[in-house]
């Protein structure tokens, strides 16, 4: 029993967290909350007794206040702590691109290093990974091919849209997942399969959901990768 209720409780956390951040999305854009929910990695993980859906959480609300400096600087330091390295690439980008005032960049740094300075640890060593893949952090943590060629398509539908719509909050979020696909194809061992790939879900799964409104099938476009993500997991 001493041993079973930490699990107990980490499974809990990290359920629940993973509900809170499908609502956080869901405040920005519930189409791209619901791919993203659903999609095969977060499926797989969210239930984990880990921190990586507490990680996805702290990224979420990140996201949601990136003109708060101090909610900013908090949240991306936990993503941190949590272990998502690239999470400094989300505030960097945010104090280059959004928070153009100094006083809102001294801020956002001071409850940063506040939040993060607990959690400083310095790695042992740091190894390169056996083998190299992209499809790793871009095919993979959607499943299947009935399920990632659908969300490919709408990637690809999206991609005009988006750019008409850009914003430095897009921008933000892009420059993260791109730091994030980076250190992970440099640095992860492709035997941790593709948890390490959900971070950058988000943005996709932004781009996908601007495509499936493009395409005009939004919610019944959703659900057929969603659908058959939630067949072959149960």
């Amino acid at each position: 029993a001493e041993l079973r209720f930490p699990f107990a409780a980490m499974v809990a956390v990290s359920v629940l967290a993973s509900v809170a951040t499908a609502v956080v999305l869901a405040l920005r854009d519930p189409l791209a909350s619901l791919l993203f929910s659903f999609s095969a990695a977060v499926l797989v993980h969210a239930p984990a007794a880990r921190l990586d859906a507490l990680a996805w959480l702290f990224l979420a609300l990140a996201l949601l206040s990136l003109r708060k400096p101090v909610l900013l600087g908090a949240f991306t330091a936990g993503a941190l702590a949590c272990g998502i390295t690239s999470a400094f690439a989300l505030f960097f980008a945010a104090l280059m691109l959004i928070l153009t005032e100094p006083r809102d960049r001294v801020l956002a740094s001071i409850s940063f290093v506040i939040v993060l300075l607990p959690f400083v640890t310095i790695p042992e060593n740091l190894a390169s990974p056996a083998s190299f893949s992209v499809a790793r952090f871009t095919l993979h943590p959607w499943g299947s091919k009935l399920v990632f060629l659908p969300v490919l398509v709408a990637v690809a539908a999206g991609i005009r849209p988006l750019f008409r719509k850009w914003s430095a909050e897009m921008e933000v979020l892009f420059w993260f997942a791109v730091i994030h696909v980076a250190i992970g194809i440099a640095f992860v061992d492709p035997s941790d399969g593709v948890r390490y790939a959900v971070p950058s879900l988000l943005f996709t799964a932004l781009v996908a959901a601007e495509g499936l409104r493009a395409l005009r099938v939004t919610w019944i476009g959703a659900a057929v990768p969603v659908g058959d993500e939630v067949l072959f997991y149960y």
